[in-house]
């Protein structure tokens, strides 16, 4: 499993290459790979359907427990199927509508490598493993929204998803975490096994884990980063954006329900967000104008039906979420992929310019008539199989209500996306042809591939969707997928949702009119504008420009960090009766210097002050057995105060500035504070001293004599290396300017 998800990296590493070593042709080559591993993953069916789990792993951090590991049930068997089938119809797809694109190679190494991060994400088997791959969905994903960088609607839409996801990922990686501490492993497996809706940590988790999948989802307030996203080519939003994505997020709470689902706070979560994700995309999409953002939204809306049912939780409802799961990732692949082939062959993306395409399209027309088919809920497409047990999850419920209006709002958004553009009269500015074979051939194979499913649901149910309910529902159960149950009162309810859906399409320019007075995508430039203005407030108050101030707030903070808790601690002053007068005078000396270099407006007495102050400590050193760095300081000092004065000679006055209480302050305080560091520590237990250490590892580690060379050379070597280092440097440098000296003097 783990190649599986490595390899396409790789191609996608090699694809631009291959394209211009061999010609872009080699581009419809591309599919073999995700549809080969699609016959790879094929061949767990029987094993997995049978209660079977595969699992790979490979430590990685051993001592956090982490692994590299994958884990494949019958729920990530599922989504792998989806990712690799629909992904190798969509590169195949791509390599003719992207044939003359100037970023056709990039693309290819994009949308490979994001397949790779949704196969690895939905394979992974361990926390770290799967937040690894998720935040790659997010960057790979990134760049292909900003394909086309050139223009500014591409790249504003590209950072809005990368702003949304990553911030959202940011409480996913801390609610992950908490994940691992509730359950004491970092191993999906192993926390699926638990019931952790008991935990302390179980509120906060919860919460963190859903916002994080809430934002990878579009679901409200985080769903308007999903339809400014179709600024991406027609590929990448049938692929990120319908099928793999944007289901990442209903994925992992699906994934987690063994463990944290079926408690109130639960559903408090999950109905609220997900019902009110379902009706506002379901509107938005029926009164949207453009075709991929009509397909957009009605994505919202789904999205929020999944989270819904999970909401929901029941068994039902968890059999109802993997069916509209499943159709859906099939008829709106077909239907994005259509909006392309329109696209292409009649030059127009206006939902209401469309119309008459039939007879210059018919093959195109067959997959949008077939995608529409099941995404109304008609037989024998498999959206009906899907709506009929989604009714069926939450017949005699009141959340039926809220299920029921958006559902019908979707009918018309197939009439409108699928169905409209194909029929009518021809409007006399469009003069289409059919596209190429690809672009009509995709669609036309998931429009098939939805059909054939409701024509065999009890086969598809018994190997696809009973294992992913058994993965979801955390326990064997027995799932049962028909086609027909007679007649009953959800098949008229189903009747009543296309008819409904029927006059919701004949009435959608009047629901056009009503304007929502909420729009979160002006509600996130408002708030990236208050986010500028809060960071130029921020840069003006911190970034000031004043050395002294920056000065003041380090010793400040430090200050606040040291001088309290010593002052809390309580430090004993010590008697003074041994104080010798001459360390009085010194300390005296320095206290008045430092005083005077405070007050002074002349930088040479300032200067000739701070020497004082050095020259005092180098008197400390002398008097207490340190003649080499005394005689250090008072070089050092002495330099410092010939440069220092020589440049302020040329300088103007110090500016005069009123006096400010708090410098003073600030200084008194870190000098009491150091003071106090001083005093607490002088009276502690003397430790041994270090130089007995290195006198015997010098003879015994070292086998040397000369003690200081042994440290110089061992105990010091990389310090050493560096100030050998810096010398060679200085040298080379000095060594240049003589040499460009001499040069020019003799020029």
């Amino acid at each position: 499993m783990a190649l599986s998800a490595l390899a396409p990296f790789l191609l996608g590493a090699l694809a631009p290459f291959l394209m211009r070593l061999l010609g872009r042709k080699v581009a419809y080559l591309f599919f073999l790979l995700p549809a080969g591993l699609f016959l790879h993953f094929l061949g767990y069916l029987p094993q997995v359907a049978a209660g079977e789990r595969v699992r790979e792993e490979w430590a990685w951090v051993p001592g956090l427990g982490i692994a590299f590991g994958f884990y494949l049930d019958g729920f990530s068997l599922l989504f792998a199927l989806l990712i690799l089938g629909i992904g190798a119809v969509v590169l195949l797809y791509g390599a003719s509508y992207l044939e003359h694109h100037p970023q056709q190679d990039r693309f290819f190494l994009f949308i490979l490598a994001f397949m790779g991060s949704m196969l690895g994400l939905v394979l992974a088997g361990d926390l770290i493993t799967l937040f690894v791959f998720w935040e790659l969905t997010s960057l790979t994903s990134f760049l292909l929204v900003g394909l086309e960088h050139e223009r500014a609607s591409a790249r504003r839409a590209a950072f809005q998803a990368l702003f949304v996801t990553v911030f959202g990922g940011l409480f996913l990686l801390v609610g992950l975490v908490l994940l691992a501490l509730a359950g004491g492993s970092f191993s999906l497996e192993a926390l699926l096994a638990q019931d952790l809706t008991g935990h302390p940590y179980y509120p906060a988790l919860l919460l963190l884990l859903a916002l994080g999948a809430f934002a990878k989802s579009a679901q409200f307030p985080f769903h308007f980063w999903l339809p400014n996203a179709m600024e991406a080519p027609t590929p990448v939003s049938a692929y990120l954006h319908s099928a793999t994505m944007v289901k990442a997020g209903v994925y992992l709470l699906a994934r987690l329900h063994p463990a944290l689902g079926g408690t109130e706070l639960w559903q408090a979560l999950l109905l609220p967000v997900g019902g009110a994700t379902m009706l506002l995309g379901a509107y938005a999409a029926l009164t949207a104008t453009e075709i991929k953002r009509v397909l957009a939204y009605s994505t919202v809306s789904v999205l929020g039906l999944l989270t819904f049912l999970l909401g929901v939780g029941t068994e039902g409802a968890v059999k109802a979420m993997v069916l509209v799961l499943l159709a859906h990732a099939l008829y709106k692949g077909a239907l994005f992929l259509v909006a392309g082939s329109i696209d292409h062959g009649a030059g127009e993306k206006k939902v209401e310019r469309l119309g008459g395409l039939l007879s210059a399209m018919p093959l195109t027309a067959l997959a949008g008539f077939l995608a529409a088919l099941s995404m109304v809920g008609l037989p024998p497409a498999f959206g009906f199989v899907a709506k009929e047990f989604f009714y069926k999850a939450l017949e005699g419920s009141p959340l039926l209500l809220p299920a029921f209006l958006a559902s019908l709002l979707l009918v018309g958004v197939a009439l409108l996306a699928g169905v409209k553009p194909f029929l009518g009269e021809r409007p006399p500015h469009l003069h289409p042809h059919e596209s190429p074979w690809p672009l009509w051939g995709g669609p036309l194979l998931l429009g098939l591939v939805g059909l054939a499913f409701g024509l065999l649901t009890p086969e598809v149910g018994r190997l696809l969707v009973a294992p992913a309910v058994v993965a979801i529902w955390g326990q064997e159960v027995p799932v049962k997928v028909y086609f027909w149950d007679g007649f009953n009162p959800v098949l008229l309810l189903s009747l009543a949702t296309v008819l409904a859906g029927a006059g919701a399409f004949a009435a959608r320019r009047g629901l056009r009119r009503l304007a929502l007075p909420y729009s979160a995508d002006r509600a996130y430039d408002r708030i990236l504008e208050a986010l500028e203005g809060l960071a130029k407030w921020q840069t003006a108050l911190l970034q000031h420009g004043y050395l002294r101030l920056y000065a003041a707030t380090v010793l400040g903070v430090g200050l606040l960090l040291t001088l309290l808790p010593a002052l809390r601690a309580g430090v004993r002053w010590p008697a003074l009766e041994g104080v010798r007068l001459y360390e009085a005078l010194i300390l005296l000396l320095m206290a008045t210097a430092a005083f005077y270099a405070a007050r002074t407006h002349s930088p040479i007495f300032a200067v000739v002050a701070l020497g004082l102050v050095g020259y005092g400590i180098a008197l400390v050193y002398l008097f207490y057995g340190a003649p080499d760095l005394a005689m250090t300081q008072l070089l050092v000092e002495t330099l410092t105060v010939l440069v220092f004065a020589f440049v302020f000679a040329a300088m103007p006055r110090f500016a005069r500035d009123r006096p400010v209480p708090w410098k003073a302050l600030v200084g008194a305080g870190v000098g009491a504070a150091v003071t106090l560091g001083v005093l607490a520590t002088s009276g502690q237990a003397p430790l041994p001293p270090v130089s007995e250490f290195f006198a015997e590892e010098s003879y015994q580690s070292a086998f040397g004599r000369n003690v200081v060379n042994v440290i110089l050379v061992d105990f010091r070597a990389l310090d050493t290396l560096g100030e050998v280092v810096v010398l060679v440097l200085a040298g080379l440098g000095a060594y240049v300017l003589l040499r460009r000296k001499h040069g020019n003097s003799g020029a």
